[in-house]
């Protein structure tokens, strides 16, 4: 069981983190306001449907492309000791896969199609606009909304910066946006994870940006 929970965390690369040449200079100061739970994977319906169903057996973790499910430690308390979760800091959930569900032997997380995926809100996305380095130091940036795949967040003009402005109904809770915003120590932006899934509105016109959070890190432009 150990050495499955060793090899789980060695198939983190390091190519899996996006790269950023927009820097933090300046230091912000409000945490993130985490809730007691952290973000279940899809297909798992329910904080309370995962935790009872799961053995922790990581065959998702394991068949995860963009590693970003990774095993808990005190995410779900001591009794969902090594339970994966979705961590943004590890990489982001890409739109265009269900191998987690398909592989998934207990039912924790059900099977869905690629069609369900593009509305399954895991979560929603929240802005601490003091924590933004566009505002803190007056830097373009645009990371997060450059890599949401359904532009739940987008920038509007604000002066002579161009500031996040967020739409949680058609958010995903794929944590691009989390994994990508370069600010320190602090993210000014995150996703605030759902207890029971819902269903996220569609995108205006049904139009999800092709590719957006699907991209290999690698290209990451900025």
């Amino acid at each position: 069981f150990l050495a499955l929970v060793g090899a789980s965390f060695s198939l983190i690369p390091y190519a899996s983190r996006a790269e950023t040449k927009v820097t933090a200079t300046v230091p912000n100061k409000i945490r993130v306001p985490r809730k007691s739970h952290p973000i279940v994977p899809p297909g798992g319906v329910s904080l309370y449907h995962f935790t009872n169903t799961c053995t922790a057996c990581h065959a998702c973790v394991a068949h995860c492309p963009a590693h970003v499910l990774q095993p808990s430690l005190t995410e779900y308390g001591l009794n969902g000791l090594f339970m994966p979760h979705l961590d943004p800091n590890a990489g982001f959930c890409n739109l265009n896969c269900n191998q987690c569900g398909r592989v998934c032997p207990t039912g924790a997380l059900t099977s869905f199609s690629l069609e369900e995926k593009k509305q399954m809100q895991l979560g929603v996305v929240k802005f601490i606009r003091e924590n933004c380095i566009v505002v803190l130091q007056g830097t373009d940036c645009g990371a997060c909304s450059e890599h949401c795949p359904t532009k739940a967040v987008t920038m509007v003009t604000e002066g002579r910066v161009r500031v996040p402005r967020v739409n949680e109904t058609i958010c995903l809770g794929c944590g691009a946006c989390e994994h990508v915003c370069p600010a320190k120590p602090n993210k000014a932006i995150y996703i605030e994870p759902h207890a029971v899934h819902q269903v996220a509105e569609a995108p205006p016109e049904n139009k999800l940006e092709k590719g957006a959070a699907a991209k290999e890190l690698e290209d990451f432009p900025f």
